[in-house]
């Protein structure tokens, strides 16, 4: 199983995203990683945020989204709204392992633009729009 956020910034009206160019290929992707043992998916969200771009949320500021089936796997995403700095960058394991040819970055992405990008797994970018939707219409 996996675990991710939404993280929404209000004054940008966007999502943050982790850019990737791998083998010659760029995509988006949610920040988030596999939940490991004894760990809740709650605590691996948390934990994944904290380690890829230095936020620190707690429980109680994130909320349940949704949850999401692969073909090899359960991803469980919560979702929190945060309005504090705008420049994020990439550490731990993806900084260390990040290069020219294997590049992690945070990116702020508009929800107006959202569509348009190629995000992996093509099938969850339709699911955050349609969390999106939802959460707008509210």
């Amino acid at each position: 199983m996996r675990a991710g956020i939404l993280i929404y910034h209000p004054k940008l009206n966007s999502i943050l995203t982790v850019y990737r160019y791998k083998n010659g290929q760029h995509y988006y992707v949610l920040p988030g990683g596999q939940i490991e043992k004894r760990e809740s998916p709650i605590e691996a969200a948390i934990r994944e945020i904290k380690e890829e771009v230095q936020l620190i949320f707690k429980s109680e500021d994130l909320k349940p989204a949704f949850t999401y089936d692969s073909d090899d796997n359960q991803h469980i995403y919560f979702w929190t709204i945060y309005t504090g700095l705008e420049n994020l960058t990439i550490s731990g394991e993806e900084k260390e392992r990040s290069h020219s040819q294997n590049l992690y970055e945070a990116r702020w992405i508009n929800l107006s633009d959202f569509p348009h990008l190629l995000f992996r797994p093509k099938d969850l970018q339709v699911r955050i729009l349609s969390f999106f939707t939802r959460f707008e219409n509210r």
